[in-house]
């Protein structure tokens, strides 16, 4: 028997790999076309099935995470917050983020989109492999005050400490030493597992108020230590923010707040991209084959260090132009999604093939090539189906 009659179908129904299966046809179709190496070949297959599992996995875990509803960064609009809002919140979206245990805590007043950027961390680390949970304030001190008064605190409190994630809504008035609150926050903090809070009143105004509470001091301590607190109003309250003195001392005084600026510990920031490549001249037999068309998509992008958001100018079965001044590395995986003219939306990865610096013509503008690395059969038709409605742009 020679290698090409081996029961591909067979083995790779043994090895669990239901997308590999589906789609290795066509894939080994599109690579003897294109040209690719054996390398390619193999990556492409293998994002493929690992976007699979993910989008399998992360729906489970979304169905245990008990988040109000499904939003991404992406659909946030930060025009109503300060200017730095989003830069503050692209490390939140790393997978550091919960490795380290870190602390988020969103303030702002009703309606300036907490609970929508709570949540959009929160899937994001759900998309990251990690699991979460939501729940409001108010229903955690319930649910453990009722646990304690039936003699199972142990037990219910292990609920909200377990996850890698945990996302506390509308926290109102932090509790002081021996409150539920204090204690998952004190039990998480020590465990390393990442937080995340939403709040109104900002805590360094809660401590400034009650400044005789030492355990109201350290736990603002707690939050700070490994986060970061990010006010969505436009004008935060820089007066009445605090430091917590965490000197011996200080602890001896019953850690009074002092007034002052707030200096917190600062996360980790994204790696500059490297040098930017234009994109080289062809050479030797051309490869692409993939008719483009000239398009105006919006494009969600979500790399390994940040988001942000660009244009598609022009599209093909192979991949798309993206028109944005973030320009990513060549080689980069970037995670994609878009809505095609007729609704259809798209979610796949694309790695990073070359870089335009700036545009050579009127129309032109600086951006990035990314080749599609996982496109699903149903979003390959979709965008097939829209190219028979369209005149070809050229080939690319």
């Amino acid at each position: 028997m020679s290698y090409g009659e081996l029961p591909i179908d067979d083995l790779l129904l043994r090895l669990r790999l239901p997308s590999t299966r589906a789609l290795w046809r066509s894939t080994c179709d599109r690579a003897r076309n294109e040209g690719w190496t054996y390398e390619e070949f193999l990556a492409v297959l293998l994002v493929q099935e690992l976007n699979h599992q993910q989008a399998d996995h992360t729906h489970h875990r979304l169905q245990l995470a008990r988040l109000p509803f499904q939003k991404t960064i992406h659909e946030f609009d930060f025009e109503a917050t300060p200017p730095d809002t989003a830069a503050q919140l692209g490390p939140c979206l790393e997978r550091s983020f919960v490795t380290e245990g870190r602390t988020l805590v969103l303030i702002g007043a009703p309606g300036r989109g907490k609970t929508h950027l709570a949540v959009a961390v929160a899937y994001q680390a759900l998309r990251n492999g990690f699991d979460a949970l939501y729940v409001r304030g108010d229903e955690l001190r319930a649910d453990l005050e009722r646990a304690a008064a039936q003699g199972h605190w142990r037990e219910s409190i292990g609920r909200y400490t377990r996850p890698d994630v945990l996302v506390l809504d509308d926290v109102g008035e932090i509790d002081g030493a021996g409150g539920p609150l204090y204690q998952v926050i004190q039990e998480r903090h020590i465990a390393r597992r990442a937080l995340i809070m939403t709040m109104v009143r900002p805590p360094e105004r809660q401590v400034a108020a009650r400044r005789g509470d030492a355990a109201l001091a350290l736990l603002l301590e707690r939050l700070c230590e490994r986060g970061q607190l990010v006010y969505l109003d436009p004008e935060p309250p820089e007066s009445l923010r605090v430091t917590v003195d965490a000197t011996p001392a200080g602890l001896a005084s019953s850690r009074q707040a002092l007034p002052g600026p707030t200096t917190l510990p600062p996360l980790s920031t994204p790696t500059d991209p490297s040098p930017p490549r234009e994109r080289p001249a062809a050479a030797g037999p051309e490869r692409r084959i993939h008719r483009r068309l000239s398009v105006s998509l919006e494009v969600n992008a979500t790399s390994k260090h940040n988001f942000f958001t660009g244009f598609c100018q022009d599209i093909s079965e192979g991949g798309l132009f993206l028109a944005t001044h973030d320009l990513r590395p060549v080689g980069e995986l970037i995670d994609l999604e878009f809505s095609l003219p007729d609704g259809h939306k798209v979610s796949t990865t694309g790695v990073v093939r070359w870089q335009r610096t700036c545009g050579v013509g009127e129309h032109e503008w600086p951006g990035i090539g990314l080749e599609f690395l996982a496109l699903s059969p149903e979003d390959r038709e979709a965008i097939r189906s829209f190219f028979l409605e369209r005149e070809p742009l050229f080939f690319a």
